[in-house]
């Protein structure tokens, strides 16, 4: 039914007329956890099904997002969940705001698809532009432009009618994403002050989509950003109003879109002065010298943040990487960095000289630079132009992965010996213990033993030496 609508449409007009169309309508054909779409038209002749936000934003731009988010119209609230119920897994927590997460059967593992009522929003009485201040009713006979008013930026507040393959657009968001401009829904401020967390949405799409901010959507912003770690009480307790976990997310997506372009715009905002004010005096003195390093892309996020911090002493490290919400993301998030990473990072990026890589035991060389961290070090080191010790590092990374028969990438084996063959050897345990693995992981890397056999007669020797030494 989908392809057989879509396809009478568009043969109605000429395909260079309709180019966004014919995008979306292909989207939604061929995307299989969409499937079900054409069951539900049929199921609803009167309804109709609105794919809104970034899916829309995105698939028009031609990059991959699967995160769908639908507005329906004209479909009583109890007989969508029926409908709902039957044909998938329906989560109906968020059911009073006539918000449905939907998993279509067969798709019960993946990304649920958003579901929703037409709805408009309003502030709270007492909001100061927090998330939670804000009010949902949701109602089936709401015209979609409605729904699309309450968001946030134009480009968001697009709407693709399925069954027509119609685009609707209140706001002319197809002319910014032309532009790649981003411009708020009405009036700015008013969007601001219903959420601060936009603020740094606007920044993040920026970075993300090479988009500018349209200049009196930047204009309240800026004049808004010093409310991003305004503070409530509420029950007895003291809050932020945007949470810094959000701000961190918002940060995070946007330093590893466009690091340069990120510090850029959180300078100019005010962002950096209320967020990270450490960082805001180091700017102030040498700015352009010290964002030049994120001009080298791609970077990995912890050598990003790394490089973000590493003129803040490094007591005020991880401080600064909770004020600005980096190491607060959930775990398994790829926008999550461990703050001890960073910090250990930072802390190699301040010193005067690092040791000479050819110098240092293979043990240590392997602990440091054969890591998620050390690689994060490297890139770092790179951006900042040292590219003599990187070379340097990289060079006996090669040298060790041919002693030892390894492709560039491919794990190193696993220590020969345990702790107990050592002190079965005679060898008290604590920290002489661990002081020999070393020496015995010394061997290995540097080919000296290649065997468990060779390891233990290897572990003899030292061992008797030891005891030699100290009779």
């Amino acid at each position: 039914m989908i392809e057989r609508l879509h396809s009478a449409t568009i043969e109605k007009e000429h395909r260079m007329d309709r180019p966004y169309e014919g995008k979306l309508a292909h989207l939604v054909r061929e995307e299989p956890s969409l499937s079900f779409l054409e069951k539900f038209l049929s199921h609803f002749p009167d309804g109709e099904v609105f794919l809104v936000g970034g899916a829309v934003r995105d698939a028009i731009l031609g990059c991959l997002n699967k995160d769908f988010d639908f507005v329906v119209r004209s479909i009583p609230r109890k007989k969508l969940e029926v409908w709902l119920k039957e044909n998938g897994r329906v989560d109906l927590v968020g059911s009073r705001f006539g918000i449905y997460k939907f998993l279509p059967h067969g798709f019960e593992t993946g990304q649920p698809i958003d579901i929703a009522l037409p709805r408009i929003e309003h502030s709270t009485q007492d909001s100061l532009g927090g998330a939670r201040d804000i009010e949902t009713q949701s109602d089936e006979s709401l015209p979609v432009e409605t729904d699309l008013s309450r968001r946030d930026f134009t480009f968001n507040a697009m709407a693709f009618e399925v069954r027509t393959a119609r685009m609707v657009d209140p706001f002319e968001g197809m002319k910014d994403l032309e532009k790649r401009l981003i411009r708020a829904v009405g009036e700015p401020e008013a969007r601001f002050r219903e959420d601060l967390s936009r603020l740094l949405r606007a920044i993040r799409f920026a970075s993300q989509l090479g988009c500018e901010i349209e200049a009196e959507t930047w204009k309240a912003l800026c004049e808004k950003m010093p409310e991003i770690t305004k503070k409530r009480v509420r029950n007895g307790k003291t809050e932020d109003v945007v949470p810094r976990d959000v701000i961190g997310k918002e940060f995070a997506k946007a330093l590893k879109a466009d690091p340069a372009k990120t510090v850029k715009l959180y300078e100019e905002s005010g962002a950096i002065r209320s967020l990270l004010p450490f960082l805001q005096k180091i700017l102030e003195t040498e700015s352009e010298a010290y964002v030049k390093p994120f001009q080298k892309k791609p970077l990995s996020l912890a050598a990003t943040a790394a490089l973000l911090l590493r003129g803040i002493p490094f007591t005020e490290m991880g401080a600064s990487l909770s004020a600005c919400g980096l190491s607060l993301q959930p775990r398994k998030e790829p926008t999550r960095i461990e703050a001890g990473d960073v910090g250990w990072i930072a802390m190699h990026l301040q010193e005067k000289k690092l040791p000479d890589p050819q110098s240092i035991r293979a043990s240590e060389f392997e602990k440091t630079y054969f890591s998620d961290r050390g690689n994060a070090l490297l890139e770092a080191l790179a951006a900042l132009q040292k590219t003599t010790f990187v070379k340097a590092v990289q060079d006996r990374m090669k040298e060790m992965q041919k002693r030892l028969g390894l492709a560039p990438g491919e794990s190193f084996p696993p220590l020969l010996i345990s702790g107990n063959d050592v002190v079965a050897q005679g060898i008290a345990p604590g920290p002489d213990v661990r002081f020999t693995l070393l020496d015995l992981r010394d061997a290995q890397l540097e080919g000296w033993v290649k065997t468990r056999t060779e390891a233990l007669a290897y572990l003899k020797k030292i061992s008797q030496k030891s005891r030699d030494q100290t009779s």
